[in-house]
């Protein structure tokens, strides 16, 4: 067969190629950013991303005259101030500070759900089962029994209270919202 008696190749057929070509090139693609994914989304690759915005982070703050540390783990985050030691912490553990007065209990039924320390200052937060005339009425008996002196209640509506107790440099803000399926309480406290 010479030049002149080769027929060019129909056009469905160079399409079918082309498509072939550019499938195997997008399915190597799609190959290499799956392994990229998961290496990222393994336990070195989260630990590298943690490490990487930890730094992204303390560098943002030094460009803004501020020296923090940052620390990011399974637990939720931490911002501590280097100058002045003060600290910020989120957790979404559900674990109580060890900042939070021990003596400074919850009613049975009420689970944690959640906790931030920013200084000198506690936010806990808990539901349950449980009416909020038995979580007033706790709160009453057990902080006067520890020596808490009561400076505000306000109920807002139905089943709503706020309650701010003081003892000496302390104060604790309980709010009580019993409007929904589950008594949601959150406790705050302060040191002065």
């Amino acid at each position: 067969m010479t030049q002149q008696d080769k027929k060019p190749l129909p056009f469905w057929l160079k399409f079918g190629i082309a498509a072939l070509a550019l499938l195997v090139i997008l399915s190597t693609l799609i190959s290499i950013g799956v392994t990229l994914l998961g290496g990222l989304l393994s336990k070195e690759g989260t630990n590298l991303a943690k490490k990487g915005l930890e730094k992204v982070l303390e560098q943002q703050a030094r460009l803004d005259g501020k020296s923090i540390d940052v620390d990011i783990n399974k637990d939720g985050f931490s911002l501590k101030d280097k100058k002045s030691g003060e600290k910020f912490n989120f957790r979404t553990n559900k674990k109580i500070p060890d900042s939070f007065p021990k003596q400074i209990t919850v009613p049975a039924p009420l689970k944690l759900s959640g906790s931030v320390v920013a200084g000198q200052m506690s936010v806990l937060t808990f539901e349950g089962d449980i009416t909020h005339d038995d979580v007033v009425t706790y709160y009453e008996r057990k902080l006067s029994s520890l020596g808490w002196h009561q400076n505000m209640k306000v109920s807002s509506q139905k089943n709503q209270s706020s309650l701010v107790y003081k003892k000496d440099k302390e104060q604790l803000s309980i709010g009580i919202d019993a409007t929904r399926k589950t008594t949601q309480v959150t406790l705050t406290h302060m040191r002065r």
